[in-house]
């Protein structure tokens, strides 16, 4: 049983972890927005920041999820398997 208490504590861990990520990225969005609206921009700097946006959104904070959630799935899935192993 203890091995099964360890596992959960892991996988909770592991979730918080992912969570954690997750909300830093989103907050960092925000603030650079908030940095965008505080400058001010005439509508073609809002169009190529747009632009730069996608293309950078797409290289970087996409993969950065998909790696953090498929890892978590993983390491859940093989946490789960172990766990109905146990029992």
């Amino acid at each position: 049983m203890e091995m099964l208490t360890i596992l959960l504590i892991v996988i909770g861990l592991l979730f918080v972890i992912a969570l954690t990520i997750t909300l830093n990225i989103a907050k960092n969005h925000d603030r650079q927005i908030k940095e965008y609206e505080n400058r001010g921009a005439t509508p073609d700097e809002e169009l190529e920041r747009s632009h730069h946006y996608e293309q950078e959104s797409l290289r970087r904070n996409i993969p950065n999820l998909v790696l953090i959630y498929v890892g978590l799935f993983v390491l859940v899935f093989i946490g789960s398997v172990i766990i109905l192993t146990i029992l």
